[in-house]
């Protein structure tokens, strides 16, 4: 916890909602409760609160849904930057992802169970201004998956990789797949007829912030499908490097789903990440080429200390193992994943969140992540190697 209190004002129109935060604050995660509002206050009363208090975080009672959005919208008025958690009386799901939409950072319901209680806290402080200052100032950090050839499952990770940064991280993530020509994520988004994709969101730019406002939820991570009917034309360079440049405002991981390594896309886009990642298969054609696009990425702009490696689908019955490859090609394998259809079919859309194999490894790799600081400009003079990946000249 922080050296000093969580500073948490609380809004709460029905009194039992209120003494139960107010108890459990106090009792379970040592926030301060600074203010109890029995009602919504209006924007200049909202405003006057949390500066007179200092708040970091705000917890709101959201039965009523209407008046939760309005407050939501005043807070983006008065640009209040820390964490909002909405508070139900009882579970809505209907309401949840309208809520998330809207810029809430989190969701509980009554009953509140301690776990449930206690994890939400975590990753509010996590959040709060006071201690993600220096994150922040960097802007959002963009990671951005490609394959070494279609269907090594480089889709697959980017995503499972998106729900382990925001369950690891706490922090506010964007996922955006670039495969317009494939629509692969649109099945994420199947139940709705159409959803707000990459395509939406690079029309609404001149919104500013608001070209996020649509975005759909998906286990905690806002997603930018490939457009449901494949596209002819790609997303410019131009317009994502002003779509991402938005999203590092707004969000603290951008992990973006590229199409394949050697693809003109992908190497116009490449330079615009602060790290990417290179995924292969055991398979000699998945292999063969690897070394190829790893220098064609290190053309396009690619920093050698951003790129890395992650070796996909592999088994104890491959021919050529994890040591061998390494050996053969000269090049560090950043993460080894083992072939788990049955771990990826069983998490759908929840994620990988049991103790298989696959998932503790994709949650390692989100915690190598967050634990490697941002490489701005590191010129290739050898280092490489010693952080992600080296290519034999």
């Amino acid at each position: 916890m922080s050296a000093t209190p969580l500073r948490v004002v609380v809004i709460a129109p029905h009194a039992a909602m209120a003494s139960e935060l107010r108890a459990r604050f106090i009792e379970e995660v040592g926030f301060e409760v600074v203010t109890v509002l029995g009602s919504y206050p209006g924007a200049e009363r909202l405003r006057l609160t949390l500066d007179h208090f200092q708040a970091d975080s705000l917890y709101m009672q959201c039965d009523d849904l209407p008046a939760s959005m309005a407050l939501l919208q005043r807070l983006q008025g008065i640009e209040f930057r820390g964490p909002v958690v909405a508070c139900a009386m009882r579970h809505q799901p209907d309401a949840v992802i309208d809520l998330l939409r809207s810029g809430a950072f989190d969701y509980l319901h009554m009953p509140l169970d301690e776990f449930s209680f206690r994890e939400v806290a975590a990753r509010v402080e996590s959040r709060c201004p006071r201690n993600s200052e220096s994150f922040l100032q960097s802007g959002a950090r963009v990671v951005g998956f490609t394959s070494s050839k279609p269907g090594s499952g480089a889709t697959t990770l980017a995503t499972q990789a998106a729900f382990a940064l925001r369950r690891g991280s706490g922090r506010r993530v964007l996922s955006i797949d670039l495969n317009v020509l494939s629509g692969t994520t649109s099945g994420w988004a199947e139940s709705m007829v159409h959803p707000f994709d990459v395509v939406d969101a690079v029309a609404a730019l001149p919104a500013g912030r608001r070209c996020f406002r649509e975005v759909i939820q998906f286990n905690g991570v806002s997603m930018l499908p490939a457009p449901a009917i494949p596209e002819a034309d790609s997303v410019p360079v131009d317009a994502l490097r002003s779509l991402l440049e938005m999203a590092r405002q707004c969000f603290d991981w951008v992990v973006v789903d590229l199409p394949c390594a050697a693809s003109p896309e992908t190497l116009g886009a490449a330079a615009l990440m602060d790290d990417v990642v290179v995924v292969t298969t055991p398979e000699l054609a998945s292999l063969n080429t690897l070394q190829r696009n790893t220098q064609l990425l290190y053309g396009a702009g690619v920093e050698p200390a951003s790129l890395h490696v992650a070796l996909n689908r592999t088994s104890k019955r491959d021919p050529l193992q994890p040591e061998a490859i390494s050996a053969a090609l000269k090049m560090h394998l950043s993460w080894v994943l083992p072939n788990d259809y049955f771990s990826l079919q069983a998490a759908g859309q929840l994620g990988l969140t049991g103790e298989s194999a696959l998932a503790l490894a994709v949650r390692k790799m989100a915690t190598d992540f967050c634990g490697t600081p941002k490489v701005q400009g590191m010129a290739g003079d050898g280092l490489a190697g010693e952080v992600s990946l080296a290519v034999a000249g």
